[in-house]
C-alpha cells in the first residue's frame, strides 16, 4: 500500500511529498521498523526530494508540514502510536514537530542541530572549529542567515529544536556520531543540559 500525498491533500501552503510506506525499499531504519509491523509515513521536506519549494526553512514551517500530514494519516488510517524519527535536519524537524503536533508520543533524532545559529557556526566553519564560523568567518555566517531569513520569511533564531524539546514533553531518544563534524556531538550535549 503505498498512497502518494500532495500539499493539496494535506492543506499545506508548499509541497510537501509524503508517503505511506509498507514495502522495503527504505532506508535501513525504517526497513527495520517496517520488518517489526510498523507503518512509516516517509516525508520530503521543503525543497528537497519530491517536494517542492526552493527554500528550506529547517524546521520552522517543516514541523507544521509535519502536523498537516498527522491530521491527513488520522483521517485516512487507523494510527495507534505516532513517533518521529529523522536524521540530522529531519531530526531538527522531528523534535521541532513533536512540539507542535500532541500526537508524536516520542521522537528519535539522529544528529539533530540544536539551533540554527550553532549549526551555521559549524557550516560555515568548515567542519573544523565553530570558533572560524564565530569570528574570521561571521561575516560569512551572519550574510547567510539574513539570507535564508529573507527567502524563507522566518527569523533564523527561532528556528531551535533545543527550546521545541522544552516546550512540550515528550520522550526523546538522541544519536550522536562522534566523527560529524558537520553537526558535532556537542549539540546533543546541549540537549542533555536541559534535563
Amino acid at each position: 500500500m503505498e498512497s502518494p500525498g500532495t500539499h493539496t491533500e494535506c492543506g499545506l501552503d508548499s509541497p510537501v511529498s509524503w508517503r505511506l510506506r509498507q514495502s522495503y525499499g527504505c532506508p535501513w531504519s525504517y526497513r527495520a521498523l517496517l520488518r517489526h509491523g510498523y507503518n512509516v509515513v516517509m516525508m520530503d521536506a521543503r525543497a528537497h526530494g519530491e517536494s517542492g519549494g526552493t527554500t528550506a526553512t529547517y524546521g520552522w514551517k517543516e514541523r507544521y508540514d509535519t502536523k498537516a500530514i498527522a491530521m491527513a494519516l488520522y483521517s485516512s488510517e487507523t494510527v495507534r502510536l505516532l513517533g518521529a524519527l529523522g536524521v540530522s535536519m529531519g531530526g531538527a524537524i522531528a523534535l521541532q514537530s513533536a512540539a507542535v503536533e500532541p500526537r508524536i508520543e516520542g521522537v528519535v533524532a539522529e544528529d539533530p542541530f540544536a539551533n540554527l545559529r550553532e549549526v551555521s557556526y559549524d557550516y560555515v566553519g568548515l567542519g573544523l572549529s565553530p570558533l572560524l564560523g564565530r569570528t574570521l568567518f561571521r561575516p560569512a555566517t551572519m550574510l547567510a542567515m539574513h539570507e535564508m531569513a529573507k527567502a524563507g520569511g522566518f527569523r533564523p533564531d527561532d528556528v531551535s529544536p533545543e527550546k521545541a524539546v522544552t516546550a512540550r514533553s515528550f520522550p526523546t531518544l538522541l544519536i550522536c556520531g562522534t566523527c560529524d563534524r558537520r553537526i558535532p556531538c556537542r549539540h546533543a550535549i546541549i540537549y542533555q543540559g536541559l534535563n
